[in-house]
């Protein structure tokens, strides 16, 4: 009789997850305490598995990662994240899918899109319109004012205004934005 023995598996290799970019101290609790693995603070390692960063992510930066390293950001995000590039993606969609593109409110960049902002405000006659203005580099709601005159929006700053939505959905009574956002671990 043939007795095999087991063949001993390596031990799997523990992920290391670079957290020098990040401030969130959560991501490093999820890293070490939920998924068990290993976390490195050294800026300029690239012994790492996956890199965490708060920032955008420079090509240069990319083009030197090996194949099996991962980041949590995607190369042109900003075409959505920032409220300019949302604003005029998502108007250009909505001018070739008019039927699918209802669900967000008449947009403008200004400076560019002064003037026909400016028409279609006169275009409103005695009708009050309040629109929402919000600085196009700005986050966490600063900056962000509300007004119902196009003067009172100053003319060298760069903006997103959007018309005001009479009822938006509320919690607690205030506004809010919701955000999801995934690890995919494997």
């Amino acid at each position: 009789k043939v007795v095999r023995k087991p063949i001993a598996k390596k031990p799997a290799k523990k992920m290391v997850v670079n957290v020098s970019e990040c401030k969130w101290p959560i991501v490093s609790l999820v890293v070490k305490k939920m998924l068990g693995w290993k976390t490195s603070e050294e800026s300029e390692s690239m012994n790492w598995d996956l890199f965490w960063t708060d920032h955008s992510v420079k090509p240069e930066f990319l083009s030197i990662m090996e194949y099996h390293q991962k980041i949590n950001h995607f190369p042109g995000t900003y075409n959505f994240s920032r409220k300019e590039h949302l604003a005029r993606n998502l108007k250009r969609l909505k001018k070739e899918f008019p039927q699918h593109y209802k669900f967000f409110p008449e947009t403008w960049n200004l400076p560019s899109e002064r003037s026909d902002f400016q028409k279609k405000f006169a275009q409103r006659k005695h009708k009050i319109q309040t629109f929402i203005v919000k600085p196009e580099a700005a986050a966490q709601g600063r900056g962000i004012f509300l007004c119902q005159r196009p003067d009172d929006i100053p003319s060298n700053e760069s903006y997103v205004v959007q018309k005001y939505l009479d009822r938006p959905y509320l919690i607690d009574g205030l506004k809010f934005d919701l955000r999801i956002y995934v690890l995919l671990a494997g």
